[in-house]
């Protein structure tokens, strides 16, 4: 179990993120884009809230503000940043299907998001520094519903990247991680392949208002990390324990050491995953850092007859 003091810090940290990110636009960052690489299947943007939707085309570039979700079947993947002709040139990756999949990873850095279907995500922040547009500043994700794969890569020293879910938020950094939610507060899972996920979560009642402690005051958040070969699941039966824990606390109890013992109940949750499933993800998260430009082919028939073939990529 790792520091009390030191969880808390990290609370702090993710929720001031989470309410105030503006003042990092004002240092010298710009809103950056992230551009769709490649789709199977079918997926749509938004950019009024999810009320209007448009189709997604490779190549398109998204900004803060828009929600991308992805079909039935469909799988869509993003590249944090600008795309580039050689930024995903995969030729001389070894395709032997015996190959460990972590040797398929091309040697550079990118921050990249698979979303698996029936996936919605929304790009609420997303901050980058002026020289280098791969590189992140600050990234605020929320996903809303569905399951996502995600490799953090190419990060500064002094960045956030936070992904919310329901009644709490996911602060990743260096990591290669897979996240799904159900679209509730006690349906959420998380797997860490490499780097170090915390995941901070607010307890609420059935009407979505914060649970109190034996003060009357609301909990503070209860934070716990995840490690590489680690899995987390808020599952119903999990959260409704924690709320009888609440609810049962003897008067006095203080809210430090009621949150600590709710830290250790979600912290008990956490297993490890076996070796074909973190081969699966490691495979899923090797093929998401190698996504490839789809080819679009426009065949045009002119007044004499003669097709004229135009490719662009």
């Amino acid at each position: 179990m790792k520091n009390y003091k030191f969880l808390l810090s990290l609370v702090a940290v993710a929720a001031l993120m989470l309410t105030n990110l503006a003042a990092s636009a004002q240092e010298g960052g710009r809103d950056g884009v992230v551009t769709v690489v490649n789709i199977t299947g079918h997926g749509e943007y938004s950019l009024d809230g999810g009320h209007a939707w448009i189709p997604l085309v490779a190549g398109k570039e998204l900004s803060p503000g828009s929600v991308v979700r992805s079909g039935p079947l469909s799988i869509v993947d993003l590249l944090i940043g600008k795309s580039s002709s050689d930024a995903f040139n995969d030729a001389s990756l070894n395709r032997n299907p015996k190959t460990p999949a972590l040797n398929l990873v091309p040697q550079i850095e990118r921050n990249v998001i698979r979303l698996r279907p029936n996936t919605t995500l929304g790009i609420d922040k997303l901050i980058v520094p002026g020289s280098d547009a791969s590189v992140i500043s600050d990234c605020q994700l929320d996903l809303k519903k569905g399951k996502i794969l995600a490799s953090v890569k190419k990060v500064s020293p002094s960045s956030e990247y936070l992904i919310k879910i329901p009644n709490g938020v996911a602060a990743v950094r260096g990591t290669t991680l897979s996240l799904s939610t159900d679209g509730t507060s006690s349906g959420t899972t998380c797997s860490v392949i490499s780097g170090t996920v915390w995941i901070s979560f607010t307890l609420t009642d059935a009407n979505g208002n914060p649970l109190t402690g034996p003060d009357g005051q609301p909990l503070a958040p209860i934070q716990i990390s995840i490690e590489p070969g680690q899995t987390f699941g808020l599952t119903p039966a999990l959260l409704q324990t924690l709320i009888q824990d609440v609810q049962g606390a003897a008067p006095g109890t203080s809210p430090a050491s009621l949150i600590q013992s709710l830290i250790a109940a979600a912290t008990s949750q956490i297993t490890s995953l076996s070796p074909a499933e973190i081969q699966t993800l490691e495979t899923a998260l090797a093929i998401l850092t190698t996504p490839h430009h789809q080819e679009i082919n426009l065949s045009i028939t002119v007044d004499n007859g003669v097709p004229i073939h135009v490719s662009s990529q």
